[in-house]
């Protein structure tokens, strides 16, 4: 506990080196990038382009959701779409908040009857909305989870390099 909030701690594997100690004779060991997080909620986000294929988003969703977390997920297509269909179908549909930048995306079709709202004021240019819209979800997240290649050619987006800098801020 920090703060009174349960921590959930994740370790990811990097790369595998070798030991050096001399009875290991070459062994290969894994080093891990560790971190921990509050359990409060996870954004999903990444290329408006890029669909993630159902299973893994149905993994996600129920790995993370049996470990406390709760869900946000943006409007757009691509990833955004991909998440909103998988909460959507899930026991844990009552545990997610989709943000939108645009009232004409509050309409069935774009959030699989997920609560949903529009996050930003009204009268801003459509640029300026998603990028307040965006800052607005990170800013209310534990952990981001990106998906962030364009798979036309492998570049990241406006969109989720926005992420990626609000979530090191």
């Amino acid at each position: 506990f920090i703060g009174g909030a349960v921590m959930i701690t994740f370790s990811i594997p990097i790369k595998e080196a070798e030991s050096k100690t001399k009875s290991s004779n070459n062994q290969k060991e894994a080093q891990f990038f560790s971190f921990s997080v509050p359990q409060i909620s996870v954004l999903f986000a990444g290329s408006r382009y890029k669909a993630v294929p159902q299973n893994v988003c149905n993994s996600l969703v129920q790995v993370l959701a049996k470990q406390g977390f709760s869900f946000l997920i943006g409007c757009a297509n691509g990833v955004d779409r991909s998440f909103r269909l998988a909460v959507s179908k899930s026991q844990y549909h009552e545990r997610c908040f989709v943000a939108c930048a645009f009232r004409q995306r509050l309409k069935q079709y774009y959030t699989y009857g997920l609560f949903a709202s529009v996050v930003v004021p009204k009268n801003i240019p459509p640029k300026a909305a998603l990028h307040r819209r965006t800052v607005w979800m990170v800013k209310r997240c534990s952990m981001v989870v990106l998906f962030p290649d364009n798979p036309k050619d492998g570049s990241w987006g406006k969109g989720s390099r926005l992420v990626f800098k609000a979530a090191l801020y």
